[in-house]
C-alpha cells in the first residue's frame, strides 16, 4: 500500500511514480477522495474552501494529468466524485 497527502503534488507524484516502479507500469488509476467542510456562508473559512478546492479537484486532475503522461494505449483513468449535496447558507438570525 503506497499512501501519499494528495493534495500535496510532490507526494502525489512521488506516490505514482513508485507504483510505476514496483509494477512496471500503471494500468488503471481511480481516484476517489473527497472532503467537505461544512460552514455557515459568513463564516466559511477561505483556507477550508482551497483545501477543500486542492483535495477535490486539484488532485484527481494532476493524478490524470502524472497517469497520462506514464500508459499507453488502452489503459484507463477513473475519476469518482464522493461528496454530498451541501449548501452554504446564512446563519438564522
Amino acid at each position: 500500500m503506497v499512501q501519499a497527502d494528495v493534495s500535496d503534488v510532490g507526494a502525489l507524484n512521488g506516490a505514482i511514480d513508485h507504483i510505476v516502479k514496483h509494477f512496471g507500469r500503471l494500468d488503471i488509476l481511480v481516484s476517489v477522495a473527497g472532503t467537505a467542510i461544512v460552514e455557515p456562508l459568513e463564516d466559511y473559512p477561505d483556507d477550508a474552501f482551497d483545501r477543500s478546492f486542492a483535495l477535490n479537484v486539484r488532485a484527481p486532475f494532476l493524478a490524470a494529468k502524472k497517469a497520462a503522461s506514464l500508459m499507453t494505449k488502452g489503459e484507463r483513468i477513473v475519476t469518482m466524485a464522493l461528496s454530498k449535496l451541501m449548501h452554504l447558507r446564512r446563519s438564522p438570525g
